[in-house]
């Protein structure tokens, strides 16, 4: 998670390799998702969830 001046945030499992864009083999490959939102309540949720391992 990406938290961008309290107002974008990018939700997701974004493996930064070769194998996470799909370019690995043909039979080994992971496809990784994820959002890129400024909505309100998905940035306020995703802050909270993240304060909320921190408090743990």
């Amino acid at each position: 998670m990406l938290v961008f001046d309290c107002k974008e945030v990018y939700v997701g499992s974004a493996n930064l390799t070769s194998a996470g864009f799909g370019m690995k083999g043909e039979d080994k490959r992971n496809f990784e998702a994820g959002i890129l939102t400024d909505d309100p309540a998905i940035v306020e949720q995703a802050m909270n969830q993240f304060d909320a391992v921190l408090d743990w």
